[in-house]
């Protein structure tokens, strides 16, 4: 079965090798002061405005603070929040955590990837946090799960026997919904199964188009023919989608004939068909979208920024499901930029947006947001390049949407910060 290029611990083992941001304290990870204190407010008040920083915390001697890659956030209320890390830079050997938060502060470490589990030899790193009926799965590899049944109150770990037995397949894409568990792994395999997820469950394989035989075999020709896995490296969960009720699946790839396309599967993951990309520059016509992400069952977005090739920097939009993409309207500058694009979230609305990413040029981070579904994306983030350059941080991976106004957004060496204001 094709593997992708790189894997997510030699991505980082490389990002471990980069030097720390200006502004960083010492070796350990720790930042300075003026990381801890900056733009704090007073959350007993009225909304505040701007970014507040909400510093990691640190597990005995392991500095998640200032090292760990934040991979994935989510709250049900502005006092009950769950956020998950990659380990890197001085936690590259540690993996990364499960830890617990409030709106302005991470309160606890609710699961240690140092402790490593039954499958994989070796430490955990997370690439997401996935609500379920009775708590939450942190996603990382798919053949040991990691999860809540307490709502988030705590974490445990118990074999999942699906996948790779060598437990290095990353997970793109999970759901739990209607007594069913569907699956999506970076290999290109889709699978699920009717039992809950555990050591107790039976899979069965349901997509697999690059498989030695192929899932189907053979896979009919008007479907899918490739899956390039999760994009450019090292890799969070943002290529791969399943809808909260499992009614629509998708994720990006690349045909070397058509150009790129999202597959879409409406029957559960059996099949999937190709939705090519139109307009999209030759320079990047071999490369995979980086994310797929619908915010509801009819709108979605896809897209793509190559550093290399910022001219061909593209975000398309749909508004039927994934019958069709358009080209959406980006800020006015944005195709001179050298950017990255890492990962979409959509606030309950489904119109309001943001994308999370780094700007090369100036070396700050990223961030566009969108109030019409997609459609149209402008530049903002008001003072999130100082605080995160304050926090010791620079490129952002993640984000989530609490509501319209409340949203958080996290990535390099350990930076997690607040907003109340919509991302202004």
């Amino acid at each position: 079965m094709t593997r992708p290029a790189l894997s997510l611990l030699a991505a980082l083992a490389l990002a471990a090798c980069e030097l720390p941001p200006a502004g960083r304290a010492d070796g350990t990870g720790e930042t300075g002061d003026t990381a801890a204190t900056a733009d704090t407010n007073d959350t007993t008040g009225p909304a505040s405005t701007g970014w507040t920083i909400v510093p990691l915390i640190d597990d005995h001697d392991i500095f998640h603070s200032g090292n760990d890659l934040v991979t994935g956030i989510h709250f049900s209320s502005l006092d009950d929040g769950v956020v998950v890390t990659a380990g890197s830079n001085g936690t590259f050997a540690d993996g990364g955590a499960v830890f617990s938060a409030t709106h302005r502060e991470v309160t606890d470490v609710l699961f240690s990837g140092a402790d490593g589990g039954p499958c994989l030899l070796g430490t955990i790193d997370f690439t997401g946090i996935v609500p379920t009926d009775d708590g939450y799965v942190a996603t990382a590899y798919a053949c040991d799960l990691v999860s809540s049944t307490d709502h988030g109150q705590t974490f445990g770990i118990q074999p999942m026997l699906v996948g790779d037995s060598f437990g290095i397949e990353e997970v793109l894409a999970f759901r739990t919904f209607g007594g069913r568990t569907l699956m999506m792994r970076d290999t290109g395999v889709v699978s699920g199964t009717g039992d809950p997820p555990g050591p107790d469950a039976v899979w069965d394989d349901l997509w697999a188009p690059q498989a030695i035989p192929t899932i189907p075999d053979p896979v009919p020709a008007r479907e899918c023919q490739s899956f390039s896995g999760s994009g450019f490296v090292p890799s969070v969960a943002e290529n791969g989608y399943i809808a909260p009720d499992g009614s629509l699946l998708a994720y990006g790839t690349s045909d070397y004939s058509d150009g790129p396309e999202v597959c879409i599967s409406t029957d559960g993951g059996r099949s999937f068909f190709p939705r090519v990309l139109e307009g999209v520059d030759p320079d990047v016509s071999w490369e995979s979208p980086t994310g797929v992400l619908f915010a509801d069952s009819q709108h979605g977005i896809t897209w793509l920024a190559n550093n290399i090739y910022p001219e061909a920097t593209y975000i398309q939009a749909t508004a039927d499901g994934g019958d069709t993409w358009r080209e959406a309207t980006l800020p006015d500058g944005l195709l001179q930029k050298e950017i990255d694009l890492r990962e979409a979230f959509f606030a309950p609305d489904s119109l309001v947006g943001w994308i999370v990413g780094y700007d090369y040029d100036h070396g700050i981070p990223l961030l566009l947001k969108t109030t019409d579904g997609g459609a149209t994306w402008a530049e903002s983030g008001g003072n999130l390049a100082r605080v995160v350059t304050e926090a010791g941080g620079a490129k952002l991976w993640t984000g989530f949407a609490l509501d319209e106004d409340h949203i958080w957004v996290g990535g390099e060496y350990g930076v997690l910060v607040a907003n109340d204001a919509g991302g202004e």
